[in-house]
């Protein structure tokens, strides 16, 4: 299986689902692999001339090309492929010195973060650069405080208060948590901090929910569920299947609060209980908050087969998105070799409209996981290459390593130098030992992946 010379055309360039467009290159050029953070393009990179690789590296600080930018990660990838070919970082914090804007050389400032705790030293130089008069201070100190020690920290401190006035420190610290260091620690010592933190605290009067616990009653569970964790309660109430506790479970999907109705869903669907399926249902079907709607999928999702399976055919076609949802969701778990050609023919149709389908797809790719039997799966390879997302590349990995006797020779080994640590696992699951190289890189996840240690050690 060898990378496809043309790629789809929905592929050749694409905007991510962010704000900001950022187009993608070609998933078969080295730039396109390196924004995909596919393991392929780690290794191109250091057969590739560096000037050239540096340049893409650049465009990918610059650009972030994360498609879901609150999970995936590229940092710790971009990071080593900097080191392995020497990048002089002096150009990164000449682009962080221009950005006029917070936040927005986020991947710039932590990929730098990653090469500082390998013992970067010019890249330690350009976080504290940051801290002293960049606007990209925050994030730069956030990794500085994991990488200095106190006395240098506290260094830091001055340049802050000397920064920033105390509204300014109280506005930063009002989108944090009250403890994160190492402010919780400066306001011990410096005045400046601990006033920003007084009047913090005289704004904000913090109270505390009931905490949920196992001796609690089902009664007191369900009735502190609507200002308390719906799912912690949820998952302590399902393993209770008394008469009586069922009857209030029952009772609860009639409340007002939809967190004791998501409380109540979330028992009774660990529990296989249909009672609740036309209240699922109908709570899927309408323009009920996400949160509420979700509770509902999950639901839907631990039911047997029996109780879904067949409306959940129906609703995978559908004309709602949220009926579609809920065929994926059940499908995921409990599709069948029959179900195969649907699913072939879905993922193709959702693979050509990443814009749009690209949760449709990652989550035909998890039923087709389950279902190695209906191989070959083409469709699987496509989207391993070409996928912009890390997770649904981490799906169709997941397709092949069931489904493909190649894979541990082929796609395998890239996956050892994936951007994704969940793609490096199932490298270093299936990847045949014998290929070179493969040895040195187990070695170095090793510190990181207990799969790599095992592998070695049957090695």
């Amino acid at each position: 299986m060898k990378l496809k010379p043309e790629v789809s055309k929905a592929y050749a360039r694409i905007q991510l689902m962010s704000d900001t467009a950022v187009e993608l290159a070609a998933p078969d050029t080295l730039l396109g692999m390196l924004q995909r953070g596919r393991g392929a393009g780690y290794l191109l990179a250091l057969k590739s001339d560096y000037m050239e690789v540096h340049k893409a590296l650049m465009h990918c600080l610059m650009y972030n090309p994360k498609w879901d930018r609150q999970i995936e990660d590229r940092e710790e990838y971009y990071a080593e492929i900097m080191l392995r070919t020497s990048m002089d970082v002096t150009c990164v914090g000449e682009y962080l010195s221009g950005l006029m804007e917070e936040d927005s050389g986020w991947i710039a400032i932590n990929t730098l973060g990653e090469m500082a705790k390998r013992g970067h030293l010019l890249a330690l130089a350009v976080l504290r650069n940051q801290v002293e008069s960049g606007t990209q201070w925050d994030d730069a100190l956030f990794i500085l405080s994991d990488l200095l020690e106190q006395k240098k920290l506290l260094s830091l401190a001055e340049i802050i208060c000397q920064r920033f006035s105390v509204e300014d420190i109280l506005q930063r610290l009002d989108s944090y948590d009250f403890d994160i260091e190492p402010w919780n620690t400066w306001k011990e010592t410096h005045p400046h901090i601990r006033e920003a933190y007084e009047k913090l605290g005289r704004r904000h009067k913090r109270h505390t929910n009931a905490e949920p616990h196992e001796s609690m009653s089902t009664s007191e569970l369900l009735g502190i569920a609507p200002s308390g964790s719906w799912r912690i309660i949820g998952q302590i109430l399902s393993a209770r299947k008394s008469a009586e506790d069922t009857a209030l479970l029952e009772q609860a999907l009639g409340s007002t609060s939809e967190r004791v109705v998501a409380t109540a869903l979330r028992a009774l669907g660990r529990q296989h209980n249909p009672v609740a399926i036309p209240l699922a249902v109908s709570i899927i079907r309408s323009r009920t908050r996400a949160a509420h709607r979700h509770a509902a999928y999950d639901y839907m999702e631990s039911l047997p087969a029996r109780y879904t399976l067949r409306d959940a055919r129906g609703w995978f076609s559908s004309r709602s998105w949220r009926m579609r949802v809920a065929g994926e969701r059940i499908l995921k778990q409990h599709a069948q070799l029959k179900d195969v050609p649907m699913l072939r023919v879905a993922l193709s149709i959702a693979h050509s409209d990443p814009k749009h389908q690209m949760y449709r797809e990652g989550s035909i790719l998890e039923s087709l996981a389950r279902l190695p039997k209906g191989a070959p799966y083409p469709e699987a390879i496509t989207s391993f290459i070409e996928t912009p997302y890390s997770l649904t590349r981490w799906r169709a990995a997941k397709v092949l390593a069931a489904s493909d006797q190649d894979f541990p020779t082929t796609f395998a080994v890239e996956c050892l130098w994936d951007c994704y640590w969940s793609i490096q696992e199932i490298g270093c699951r299936y990847v045949d030992l014998s290929i070179p190289g493969v040895g040195k890189r187990l070695l170095e996840l090793a510190h990181d992946h207990e799969i790599a240690k095992a592998r070695l050690r049957r090695k």
